[in-house]
């Protein structure tokens, strides 16, 4: 069977079920990929060439790395974003262990009935003296 023309009067705008409409012919369409926004994940060579970089911008930009530190200092005054960025180079970041009470060891539970440790004697002795 032959292909209808286009402008035949056999070929309608739906299927002839109510409210649905003839779904458009399929083509191949020229759809342009967009970047993603997130990088691909850091791996040892990107995370050195991005330290590089940023040792680069700061000499070129202020001379010396000590400059600033100097320019970073003076914003620190005015900023908290730069005093909390000072801080964690001079002092390095907080850990979040810093806070614990320390290390916590679990209970040792013997079902065997063989004590593994030697058990505290915690009797009192009392000498009663008559007199």
């Amino acid at each position: 069977m032959a292909a209808p023309k286009k402008h035949s009067s056999t070929i309608t705008a739906n299927d002839g079920r109510r409210n649905n409409g003839r779904k458009p012919g399929f083509k191949v369409k020229n759809v342009k990929k967009v970047e993603k926004l997130t990088p691909a994940k850091l791996n040892k060579a990107k995370k050195e060439r991005i330290q590089l970089y940023a040792i680069n911008a700061i000499r070129t930009e202020f001379g010396s790395e000590e400059e600033f530190f100097m320019h970073l200092a003076r914003e620190s005054k005015k900023s908290y974003n730069h005093l909390k960025l000072m801080m964690e180079y001079g002092y390095g970041k907080p850990s979040e262990d810093s806070h614990s009470g320390g290390e916590k060891k679990a209970p040792v539970i013997n079902f065997y009935g063989n004590p593994t440790t030697t058990p505290i004697d915690n009797t009192i002795e009392i000498e009663h003296d008559e007199d």
